[in-house]
């Protein structure tokens, strides 16, 4: 069983090869399940399970922790 101190929303974008986990605005996980690259969401990144030779894409069989500041 997870347990989690703030709320978490998962977004996944309908029809979509990625998902996103979002804890509280603060921070940010996004993994992309297919073979092409995505678009990369807004944050700082600070760990990529693969390399990232574009910073503007997430690439394909990868995932992201982002931190950010959602307004």
């Amino acid at each position: 069983m997870l347990a989690f101190a703030r709320p978490l929303a998962m977004n996944p974008p309908a029809l979509s090869q990625h998902s996103e986990v979002n804890v509280s605005g603060q921070w940010v996980c996004v993994s992309n399940f297919g073979n092409q690259p995505v678009p990369m969401p807004d944050g700082d990144i600070v760990l990529a399970s693969s390399p990232l030779p574009n910073p503007a894409q997430l690439p394909g069989a990868t995932t992201v922790w982002l931190t950010r500041c959602d307004a």
